[in-house]
């Protein structure tokens, strides 16, 4: 089960996108304004809302690789039993 409710997070993910239509619409005056204030705010929850969500469909996917045996299985296995930590760092070329 995953720590945040994935349609509370799928609320924020909606929210920012419609605040985001709605700048891009072409509002003016006081609509502009609030829709500006809005998307300021909204902005790096949705981020995060998005990123967080993308992490848990990752975990759900390497779960079930696990759960189906395999090398990754194996490799995950002879890891835990040898009791030491190990941190798995993934590099990104943005």
């Amino acid at each position: 089960m995953s720590a945040i409710n994935l349609q509370k997070l799928d609320r924020i993910i909606e929210r920012f996108a419609g605040v985001e239509h709605a700048l891009s619409s072409g509002a003016t005056g006081e609509a502009f304004v609030k829709n500006s204030k809005d998307y300021a705010e909204l902005a790096p929850m949705a981020k995060g809302a998005q990123a967080l969500k993308a992490a848990y469909a990752e975990r759900e996917g390497l779960t079930e690789m696990l759960a189906g045996g395999g090398e990754l299985a194996q490799i995950d296995a002879s890891l835990v039993s040898s009791g030491k930590t190990y941190v798995v760092v993934q590099m990104r070329a943005d």
